[in-house]
């Protein structure tokens, strides 16, 4: 596993200063971590810089060969390396890059955003989106290391803020005890005092400790998915419309119908299902979705690639802290929670 480390900016530079010593250095930014986090490393002489359109739409096949076209003119070797300074998406299309250039060249990570800092920069998964399918084309490549500067964070708007903060729920749901009480027991309005130094280490440092055992995601490692089967069928597919959605809210989504499916398939108690989604729904709201997208999310649920076969497998709750996955459930039953959460409304 890679080193994950926690500290100010000014010890940034000299922590990456000490990985980039006598190497060729491409720093992949987006645009707006280019404005807002680059110059805090201007202090550092990079060979080439790589600035990517912001959004999920850049986790393409066309950027990715900007980015092997930036190495190839720069003459990078296996010597050499990336420096991944964003988000999830940065972290995700340099890591991938970065595996299959020249079959494999280090990276490190630069996480700027919250969702990334807690679980996009960690645990090895790096790829691209494929026909509008969200990560259906990577591999498993683990950064050299990873450097996490929370003052980043103040550059985040508050709807980014609150997309990685869906992760830090999922993360405290399937861990259960203090890391859960802290957040179920904080007033809804009151969310943004939970992120701290200290709850960013708990919530990778739990990530993490799943992703050591089970690296590949041959077994526990699919835990994490709790959310994500529907959650990231109502990205892609909201994607396409003309009122997108972010990864946090989608997985937001995705944990409520999670929920449901848990009472009728793993006996989670209908009260604790009920709790996680008004602690949900108090901090997101509900998104509005026509008949035709609930459609057509339950039928994308089926391209999630952890499925087997026709079947659809999810990772549902017996209890708070006691997931459990390989959950086989029929896409009407999607359909049908889907439904359940629309009719909220």
């Amino acid at each position: 596993m890679n080193s994950t480390t926690i500290l100010p900016t000014t010890d940034l530079v000299r922590s990456l200063r000490d990985l980039t010593a006598e190497r060729k250095v491409l720093v992949l930014v987006d645009a707006n971590t280019k404005i807002h986090c680059l110059p805090l490393l201007a202090d550092l002489n990079f060979d080439a810089t790589l600035e990517l359109p912001a959004g999920e739409s850049s986790k393409s096949h066309h950027q990715l060969d900007r980015i092997y076209s930036s190495l190839l003119k720069h003459a990078f070797t296996r010597s050499d390396m990336i420096v991944n300074l964003g988000g999830g998406m940065i972290t995700d299309i340099g890591g991938f890059a970065a595996a299959t250039y020249m079959r494999g060249i280090p990276f490190v990570n630069i996480p700027t955003s919250l969702l990334a800092m807690v679980d996009a920069a960690h645990g090895g998964k790096v790829g691209i989106n494929y026909q509008g399918v969200k990560n259906y084309i990577g591999s498993f490549a683990e950064a050299q290391s990873c450097l996490i500067a929370p003052e980043f964070l103040q550059t985040v708007p508050e709807q980014e803020l609150r997309c990685g903060y869906a992760e830090m729920i999922k993360h405290a749901i399937l861990r259960g005890g203090s890391m859960y009480e802290q957040l179920r027991t904080t007033d809804a309005s009151r969310w943004k005092d939970n992120i701290t130094a200290d709850s960013i280490r708990d919530s990778f440092q739990f990530k993490i400790s799943i992703v050591k055992d089970d690296f590949q995601e041959s077994g526990l490692r699919k835990i994490l998915n709790f959310g994500h089967t529907i959650g990231h069928a109502v990205e892609s597919v909201m994607h396409a419309s003309s009122q997108p959605i972010n990864h946090g809210e989608a997985v937001a989504i995705g944990m409520c119908c999670a929920s449901m499916l848990s009472e009728k398939y793993t006996g989670l108690d209908p009260e604790i299902g009920a709790n996680i989604r008004t602690y949900v729904y108090e901090l997101f709201g509900r998104r509005a979705m026509s008949n035709g997208e609930i459609r057509e999310i339950a039928r994308m649920s089926r391209t999630d690639k952890k499925n087997a076969e026709d079947s659809l497998r999810m990772v549902l709750l017996e209890d708070i802290g006691k997931p459990v996955y390989d959950i086989s459930v029929p896409e009407s039953d999607i359909l049908t929670v889907l439904t359940q959460y629309q009719d909220r409304l």
